[in-house]
């Protein structure tokens, strides 16, 4: 229990410190160009022992081009492995979470959908917001109310933009968009 509360206050100070860290916009000195599906897959790879021990199928549906962007790689990181945690959290058992990436002239888009337990439609403005947790996640899962916030505002630092549609007990599509530079 102890070690429990320990790693929980642990990721709370971590997301302060992001946040703190975004606050004052010192995140851009890493900039880099990357490929987002090598990253997706990485990720994807390391999180399919966590959903197979909730038996959810987890699949990566990468675009077949490459999905080049500029931006900081550890970052895009958080943002990818913020959503993908969150889908299986809130996906029950037989489940599934797909990510999926494609692009055209003007983004370069991913998403992570599943077939969780929703977003009420009255909550889906504030799930973005700082330590906001609806009555129903907070009935379901652990959590600080911080990683969508800080998802959000790491995607609009990459002048990109997020969004959700969500279907109560059908599940969650997160849609992540960043600017093609190629």
């Amino acid at each position: 229990v102890i070690k429990h509360q320990v790693e929980r206050l642990e990721a709370l100070s971590t997301n302060l410190l992001m946040l703190s860290r975004l606050d004052r916009g010192i995140l851009r000195a890493d900039y880099e160009q990357f490929d987002l599906n090598v990253i997706i897959q990485r990720i994807v790879d390391e999180q399919l022992p966590l959903a197979q021990r909730k038996g959810i199928v987890l699949t990566f549906v990468p675009n077949t081009t490459l999905l080049t962007i500029v931006g900081s790689r550890d970052q895009m990181e958080r943002v990818v492995v913020n959503l993908i945690q969150n889908a299986i959290n809130y996906t029950l058992e037989h489940g599934k979470v797909t990510v999926t990436t494609d692009a055209d002239e003007r983004w370069v888009k991913f998403s992570v959908a599943d077939t969780g337990i929703g977003i009420l439609s009255e909550n889906k403005a504030q799930i973005f917001e700082r330590f906001f947790r609806s009555d129903r996640v907070r009935s379901t899962t652990e959590g600080t109310g911080l990683g969508l916030s800080i998802v959000k505002e790491i995607v609009e630092l990459h002048q990109g933009n997020i969004e959700i549609e969500s279907v109560i007990n059908e599940g969650s599509t997160f849609k992540v968009f960043l600017p093609n530079r190629m």
